[in-house]
Formats: structure tokens, sequence, C-alpha cells
């Protein structure tokens, strides 16, 4: 045990590079406390790697800079072992090394890594093909070791050999890290979202899309299945453009026409909202001038068992439809209510609903003006818009297609 304390002015003073110390993500805080424990109790196992830059005389850390933090903290000097490098690029290829080797990396932050191997080991070569370019006396150019592939296009097929991964994962990773905004990027490096999830978010932001217009009129029933944008990892990810709730509430078409200007002085709304968008569904209903009411629920059942879905408390098996109203829409006939838990099978698309709903509020409300907001498929007696309608091109349909919902003026 090793418990030597000096003072902070008397430890070793070393030199730190942000484009080395940003190479690995911090530890964690149980683990970095982990590590601390350790060496204060056992001393520092492992030695912090140092390079002496004879360009700036500076004692680089080239490896261990939370054991260098810790050091200092607990005011121990540290254990440094001194290597010598032929040059800053020798140096920092080995720290990329050294840190692909670390067993708590995220599958992104390995593959990153690779790819930056493959960089200095490309620039390494240049260097030495430079550098055999015949001098006074000599004959011809001197031979060079050039690493295989990495001029060929086989970068993703190298960065899977040296991670073990397979070149789709790969390909998948760097079009993340290459697209990706800083938040994707950071999340997919940290582990917190699965490389898979932000291509397909990536990919999908950036679809092409068109804008058009609002129908016309004014409709009392209105049915509508927005598509919430989640702030954490959920399976099943949606292949169409999500919208935050601000963005909901503040809709508008291409030529600056409210979402609310087709609502009916009396209306009434049925609309979806995930358990975990309940909050944001009366937030986006109060805005838009409707009062809930009440709901119904559907039980998502296959030969009479729970579907169990996605869930961060508890699993999820069901999705409730909010009812709320604006002005005085009226109540249904008593013959024409229905039971508040409805039991139907999910569909084999994302967000898919049964459309057994559409036939209850055609049944509560019967021969009203129907609008479908951000649907997919036109429906006889209704005036459906959404961005993924499925229209056949000889048909004449009563509805319009949005292709962006981003518009937000």
């Amino acid at each position: 045990m090793n418990n030597s304390t000096h003072s902070t002015s008397s430890l070793t003073e070393l030199a730190i590079s942000p484009e080395l110390y940003a190479l690995v993500p911090e530890p964690e805080k149980e683990e970095y406390d982990s590590i601390k424990y350790s060496i204060k109790n056992d001393s520092q196992q492992e030695p912090i790697i140092v390079w002496k830059d004879s360009i700036s005389e500076k004692n680089f850390i080239i490896d261990g800079h939370t054991r260098y933090k810790i050091c200092k903290e607990l005011e121990i000097e540290p254990r440094i072992q001194y290597k010598i490098f032929e040059s800053w690029l020798v140096a920092k290829k080995f720290a990329v090394e050294v840190n692909l080797l670390r067993r708590h990396l995220s599958q992104a932050k390995r593959v990153e890594l690779a790819f930056k191997l493959l960089e200095i080991e490309n620039k390494l070569a240049e260097q030495r093909q430079r550098s055999t370019v015949p001098t006074k006396g000599q004959k011809g150019f001197q031979p060079v070791s050039m690493p295989n592939g990495i001029n060929t296009g086989r970068a993703v097929d190298l960065v899977a050999e040296k991670t073990g991964m397979s070149s789709r994962t790969v390909a998948r990773v760097k079009f993340v890290l290459d697209n990706g905004t800083e938040e994707i990027r950071r999340n997919v490096l940290n582990g917190k979202t699965k490389p898979a999830r932000a291509e397909r978010q990536i990919r999908r932001d950036k679809s092409p899309t068109k804008e058009i217009s609002l129908p016309d009129g004014k409709y009392d029933v209105i049915y509508s299945d927005a598509p919430f944008r989640y702030g954490f990892e959920l399976e099943g990810a949606p292949d169409y453009p999500t919208l935050t709730t601000e963005q909901i509430i503040s809709l508008k078409d291409k030529d600056g026409k409210s979402i609310t200007s087709v609502f009916a002085t009396d209306c009434i709304m049925f609309f979806w909202s995930p358990k975990p968008k309940i909050s944001d569904s009366c937030k986006i209903l109060e805005a838009w001038g409707f009062e809930f009411k009440t709901l119904l629920i559907w039980r998502k059942v296959n030969n009479g068992k729970p579907q169990r879905g996605t869930g961060h408390y508890v699993w999820s098996t069901a999705e409730c439809l909010l009812i709320a109203t604006k002005g005085k829409p009226g109540t249904p006939n008593p013959e024409n209510m229905q039971e508040d838990v409805i039991e139907e099978p999910r569909g084999k698309r994302h967000s898919e609903k049964p459309e057994i709903f559409r036939r209850i509020i055609e049944k509560m409300y019967p021969k009203r003006k129907y609008l479908e907001l951000f649907g997919r498929k036109m429906v006889l007696g209704w005036q459906v818009w959404g961005n993924q309608i499925d229209l056949p091109s000889n048909t004449q349909g009563n509805g319009a297609k949005l292709d962006d919902f981003s518009n937000t003026k």
C-alpha cells in the first residue's frame, strides 16, 4: 500500500494534448470513483505513458489521463513510464492502439478509433514514401512498406478486421459519424443510441420532402395520430419524420395556414397519445383550443394474449385515444356509445392503428365532416392529410398528401 503524499506544487507536471485526451470518453462517475479508490488504497498499478517532445520539450501524456487527474486530486506522485517515439504521429498511433484495446468502449467509439488509426498509418506510409525519393548518389526509389488497402477503397473492411465487427456495422457507424448531428454522434459514441437506430433517424430526416396545403373547409370530427419525437432511446424507431410538441402545436402548411384553421367552431377531437406523451398531448389539445374529456384504450392482443411493446417503467401493451372537445359538438346517443377498452391486434406497419377506431368514431358521430390528420391511406368519406398516404395513381383521392411535417413558420 502506498499512501505517500506530496504538496500539489511538488508533483510532476505533465502536458495534456486535447487531441489525445479526446480519443476516449471520460469514465462514468462510478468507474472513476472505482479507479480513484484503487489508486488511493492499492497504489497506481498501471503507469502513465509519457513522451518528451524534443521540439516543445514538454512531457506529453500519451496514455493515462484519468490516472494523472486522480493522482493530482489525491496529491500522490504519479507513476510514470517514459517512451521514445520518432514523431508526434507515431506517438499518436501508439495512443490509439492502446485505447483500441480497452474493453469498455462502445462499438461506435472502437470504429472511430480504428478509422483514426488507418488515417495515421496512411500518413506514416506517405512519409515513408516521400523518404524514398533518391538523394544524390542513389539510384532509383528505395523500397517502401504501404499499409494494405488503405488507398484502395478497403477502409471499411480494414476497420472491420481491426475491430472484429462486420463490414456492415462499420459502414453504418461511419455513416452516422459522417452525417449525424453532434447530439446523435455523441449518443452513439457513448453507447446511448444504437448505430442502426441512429442511421435510420439520419436517413429519415434527410429524406426529400414536399410541402402541400391543408384541405379547404371546416371539419367537426378530427382524428389525429401525431408523429411524436421522443427524447430517449426506444426500440422500433419510426420510419417517418417526427415532431416536437412545440412543432405540432405551431404546425402550418406551405401557405402559412395553421392546422387549427380547419377545426370547426364546434368540434370533437380523437387524439392518439402514447402513454409517455399524455402530458404533451394534453398541452397540444389545450393550445389548439380543446378541452380533454375522456379516452378510449386500445389493448394490443394476439389470439387473446397481450402483445408486449417497449417500456421503461412498465411494459406497454396499450395505447390511449384521447377525446377532447372544442365548443359544443354534443355527446353521442347512448346506443352509439362505446366501451372504453378495445382489444385488437397490432398492425404490421410502425404505429399503424386498427381500422375499427374509424368505424367507432363514425358510429359515435354519424354523418359529420371527418378529417384525419397525419393519415397513411385514403378512406371513403374522410378527408385525409398525411405524409405516407398510399394512393393508386389512377385514383382521385378525397384528401391531400403531405410530405413535410416540419414547416412551422
